[in-house]
């Protein structure tokens, strides 16, 4: 008989089901050697009504759900997108912001008309990622962020990646492109998502290795 010891590896959880997201996420955590599975992997259906009022809350809420259901380790997140020259708007109703759930382009049409005729100095925004980290019970580990500021120009990109409508409106000034083109490595630079997690490494090996 071996003498070695056994070691057991739990996975992370992703808990969305946008595909461009689990498709970050897991990109990320695999640089870090952390293995995941996903709600689909796990046939979970379910959902939680984002009711928070704030980035942290929402990403609270569905993390506890999710980690609770599968009895996992779990991380869940919101992404909120502000336009300072709108108050902040749309802020954490990102996708909900006419009042409903709108596609790309309805997102991207509204946030180009609402700045029309507002000066180039003022159209300065910023994306937001918070990450909330979940034991197996639904214990909140911590909350991490991430940010990625710009500005939104009269003439926006044209290329567009689903479910990202503001990546093709928001400028990085530092890359002098829009954040829809940035090459790999100008990404993981500033990606808000890969800084999040980042920072929460240490605390994901605790609970899945």
């Amino acid at each position: 008989m071996s003498s070695s010891a056994l070691i057991f590896v739990m996975q992370l959880l992703i808990a969305t089901k946008n595909s461009a997201k689990i498709s970050d996420y897991q990109q990320i955590l695999e640089k870090f050697g952390i293995e995941t599975v996903t709600l689909k992997d796990l046939n979970i259906l379910g959902d939680v009504e984002e009711t928070g009022k704030t980035l942290e809350e929402n990403a609270i809420l569905k993390v506890s759900y999710f980690s609770k259901l599968a009895k996992m380790p779990t991380i869940a997140d919101d992404t909120g997108f502000e336009i300072d020259a709108l108050g902040g708007e749309p802020g954490v109703h990102a996708r909900r912001w006419p009042g409903y759930e709108a596609t790309d382009e309805e997102l991207i049409q509204m946030a180009t008309s609402r700045l029309q005729g507002v000066p180039k100095e003022k159209r300065t925004a910023k994306m937001t990622n918070i990450i909330a980290l979940a034991t197996a019970s639904g214990a909140i580990v911590s909350t991490s962020a991430g940010h990625i500021e710009g500005f939104i120009p009269e003439k926006i990109s044209e290329k567009r990646i689903p479910h990202f409508p503001y990546r093709s409106i928001l400028f990085i000034p530092k890359f002098n492109k829009f954040f829809v083109d940035l090459t790999e490595k100008e990404f993981n630079g500033l990606n808000f998502r890969y800084r999040a997690v980042e920072k929460i490494i240490p605390q994901i090996k605790i609970l899945t290795q």
